[in-house]
């Protein structure tokens, strides 16, 4: 497969976003035996990749300092990873499922990441797009768990603010399988204005993307790797403690 954004002209082909990548193998029999049983509680293509979603945004959120990229069936494997890893399971399950996807990944202000990284800058944020009905869907509602998302929105009702810990308070908490549910999606609140800066292409996978022209002229390997060991840790305690509080707050209501 040519790597995404080469021919501007044939981009959004959903034919182009159906195959297997470095980081994705559609022959894999575990991944495929987990599209299978989630395929199973669908009567629809829309319910599988709706079943898929509920799946993917079930695993747990955790950032890792890592030296390389996991594989798809790594991050089910291990039932974890952080929001690029969970996007590569998202997309593996859904193109075996027969569903064209790919992973869009955007540049996001630091205000949409105030209290989850320890220093205020922007970062990446890989959206899923799947193709269904004709049209191109983006989806982000499977990085964050529904009890963290719960807890980050009552804590910046708490500081008034409108975006934070990775999440939009007024945006959406999970995919219908309908509507656009993502940062940057519109009609729900004027609130994710600003929150999206620019978007930095389609890819396979975020193997694909790291070694793309843009991303090398834009990130320093050795910058970057400093970066990983500082946030890992700050954000897992954070997603940690907010899960938690999700947890708690659902039991006691």
């Amino acid at each position: 497969m040519a790597p995404a954004g080469s021919d501007p002209i044939d981009t959004d082909d959903p034919r182009r976003w159906f195959g297997r990548s470095a980081l994705i193998d559609l022959d894999d029999p575990r991944l495929r035996l987990r599209a299978s049983s989630l395929a199973q509680l669908a009567s629809d293509v829309r319910g599988r990749a709706v079943a898929i979603h509920g799946y993917v945004k079930g695993l747990a959120l955790r950032k890792r300092i890592r030296t390389r990229c996991w594989t798809a069936r790594e991050v089910m494997d291990k039932e974890k990873g952080d929001a690029a890893n969970k996007a590569a399971l998202f997309v593996a399950l859904l193109r075996i499922c027969g569903i064209p996807s790919r992973i869009r990944f955007v540049l996001v202000s630091s205000a949409l990441l105030h209290g989850l990284l320890p220093l205020k800058r922007q970062a990446t944020r890989p959206i899923v797009e799947l193709w269904l009905d004709g049209a191109w869907h983006r989806v982000d509602t499977h990085i964050f768990s529904a009890a963290y998302v719960a807890a980050a929105r009552q804590r910046l009702r708490v500081e008034k603010r409108s975006a934070g810990y990775g999440v939009i308070l007024a945006g959406y908490s999970s995919w219908n399988g309908v509507d656009d549910a993502w940062v940057g999606a519109t009609g729900k609140s004027d609130s994710q204005a600003g929150v999206v800066l620019a978007d930095l292409g389609a890819f396979n996978d975020e193997l694909e993307f790291h070694e793309s022209a843009g991303y090398r002229q834009r990130h320093s390997r050795l910058v970057s790797m400093a970066r990983w060991c500082v946030d890992a840790p700050w954000m897992n305690r954070v997603v940690r403690q907010l899960e938690r509080e999700g947890r708690d707050s659902a039991a006691v209501t």
